[in-house]
């Protein structure tokens, strides 16, 4: 009956149709080929509003291109072709197609942290002995750097909107600003750079000269924190420091510290926050991770604790997730991404008793501690936050801010992701969020976890969820493991990961024999840490010094080595203490490594 419709009203019904339903249709007779044939081009522009792929169905081709990830609409000339190409990169992220490797050199061999601008085609790194360099995304050459002499080792890194933010000599946070992006109004009034920041900068651009100054930053401001900070977060306009007792807040552009949260370690429920392992924060709140627990603080002046996890307690969650079976080998042939098997379950989160332990030996109980919290990010669109445990284990929290406020309670919001259920002893090392997808490395691998559902994200086909699933906050995740990085030694140090909407960028050793130098390394660590655990375990007099071991190789399992107090176990290696690093020991060899998912 609907083909005796004018084809505008056909269109009409075929613009709330999605993809797959399109190609049903079009197969049911030669008419409504004919018709698809004839209309390609505004049937499959409403096939990507439907999708969420561009903001209205009256978006016209050449804008929904210019607003696209970089590159990922190259060749590009209608909307079939526009819907094609986001359907092939869909697949790639989602294991149905390949994804590539690509070897971005230029960074160097001792890469620490990565920050990635990909509407800039800029790649940041900070490396394990000092300096920052910047290097083109595409042609993989440096286009500006600062020196080992200026930036501490091991620093730790922020960027966002043109700023760079990065862990100065004396604890310092300096802030520096794309040369391209500076103009005739005057920078920051208050944490102006000091003199060796300008010396710096003038230094850099001496160097680097060239036409179009792309890549190159200069001294914008110095953040002086008012005490010793442990982790710091950037997010355009808003940077973040937090030491064991306060949190402060500045504006990056005019460099004024406008919030200070005091006592954020007062004990609550018996406890105290203990010791800091993350921040996070939108404009609406300050989400700190505590060794003891997560706390929630309201994002204003006079904040106040809105809402609190206890890193002790997982019976929190009526849904879980857990990995039938990983990938434990690499080889020649094995592919860049491959799809897991999921197992949902049903808990009962009014359950009573203690959570389920790792292990009945205390002394192991004793080394693995509780399942901190040791990572935190709000989803792109501000209503998701996903937490990381130093097991592994994810908390995906939906719709948080009914959380906080008491209109929803988290035993009806959370879904907890098992990355591992059958490997109690590997630890998380990293995890990072982007639209739609989270990427998290543990020591059993690199896994994207896609959401599918429909937060600002394209997705062609849905992960079918089974009876619990369906039942869940998130009915149709989907968990793909990276074999192309599985190493053991090298994903227990791996330094830095993150998440664009193209492209995984990892740093990793790409020559094997480095590779085996750091497993060595990692070898030697774990052996010197357990063989002094146990010795001081049977002295029997040193309970205080003994639970400072355990926490820090709690800590070593999770940053990688070397930790204050044992250096007299590896005395050839120093240790370094930086922003939210644990502390970190390289011996070269690390650079960035890219898993590209652009459409081919």
């Amino acid at each position: 009956m609907l083909d005796k419709l004018p084809a505008e009203l056909q269109l009409k019904v075929l613009s709330f149709l999605r993809l797959w339903d399109l190609h049903q249709v079009q197969l049911i007779s030669k008419s409504w080929n004919a018709l698809f044939i004839a209309h390609q081009n505004p049937i499959h522009r409403n096939a990507s509003y439907v999708h969420g792929l561009i903001p209205s169905p009256n978006v016209f081709l050449e804008k929904a291109i210019e607003t696209s990830p970089r590159g990922s609409t190259d060749g590009v000339i209608d909307w079939k072709m526009f819907v094609q190409r986001k359907v092939k990169m869909e697949n790639n992220w989602q294991g149905r197609e390949q994804p590539s490797v690509r070897v971005l050199s230029s960074s160097g061999s001792t890469v620490h942290r990565i920050k990635i601008d990909e509407n800039r085609g800029l790649v940041i790194t900070t490396l394990e002995h000092g300096g920052v360099v910047v290097n083109d995304l595409d042609k993989n050459e440096v286009l500006w750097s600062l020196p080992q002499s200026h930036v501490v080792d091991y620093a730790h890194c922020e960027y966002d909107a043109g700023f760079l933010v990065f862990t100065g000599q004396t604890g310092n946070l300096e802030v520096w600003r794309l040369a391209d992006d500076f103009d005739d109004t005057p920078g920051p009034l208050e944490s102006q750079p000091e003199e060796e920041q300008i010396r710096a900068s003038d230094s850099a651009g001496e160097q680097y000269q060239s036409n179009t100054s792309r890549g190159h930053f200069r001294a914008w401001a110095l953040m002086q924190p008012p005490a010793t900070t442990r982790a710091s977060r950037f997010v355009y306009p808003t940077l973040i420091a937090v030491g064991q007792t306060q949190a402060f807040l500045w504006d990056i552009i005019t460099g004024r510290l406008i919030i200070t949260i005091d006592n954020i370690d007062g004990m609550v429920d018996g406890e105290p926050l203990g010791r800091i392992k993350y921040v996070e924060f939108n404009k609406n709140y300050v989400v700190i991770c505590g060794s003891n627990q997560l706390r929630i603080f309201a994002n204003r002046p006079q904040s106040t604790l809105l809402y609190h996890i206890t890193s002790s307690s997982q019976r929190h969650v009526p849904f879980s997730v857990e990995l039938a079976k990983l990938v434990d080998e690499q080889h020649d042939n094995a592919p860049n991404m491959v799809p897991i098997p999921l197992t949902w379950r049903k808990n009962n989160p009014m359950a009573k008793g203690a959570p389920k332990s790792f292990s009945d030996d205390h002394y192991r109980r004793a080394l693995l501690g509780n399942d901190d919290f040791v990572a935190a990010h709000f989803s792109p669109c501000g209503s998701n936050l996903v937490c990381m445990r130093s097991t592994g284990k994810i908390l995906l929290i939906k719709n948080i801010e009914r959380v906080v406020r008491g209109e929803m309670a988290l035993t009806n919001s959370a879904v907890q992701i098992d990355l591992h259920p059958d490997q109690k002893y590997i630890t998380a090392t990293y995890l990072a969020v982007g639209v739609g997808r989270i990427a998290v490395a543990t020591g059993a691998g690199i896994f994207v976890i896609s959401l599918n559902d429909g937060d600002g994200h394209f997705t062609f086909q849905r992960q079918p969820a089974d009876s619990i699933g369906l039942l869940s906050p998130f009915p149709h995740i989907r968990i793909c493991q990276a074999p192309c990085f599985y190493k053991r030694g090298l994903l227990r140090e791996l330094s830095c990961l993150q998440i664009t909407a193209t492209a995984l960028y990892v740093t990793w050793a790409v020559d094997d024999r480095v590779a085996e130098d750091r497993v060595t390394l990692q070898s030697m660590w774990a052996t010197a840490i357990q063989n002094h655990l146990v010795e001081e375990e049977h002295d029997g007099d040193h309970g205080d010094v003994f639970s400072q071991d355990i926490e820090a190789a709690h800590s070593a399992d999770l940053h990688p080595p070397l930790f204050e107090d044992h250096d007299d176990l590896l005395p050839d290696l120093q240790s370094v203490d930086s922003s939210d690093d644990e502390g970190w020991v390289g011996i070269g060899g690390i650079t960035v490594v890219a898993l590209d998912f652009l459409p081919v």
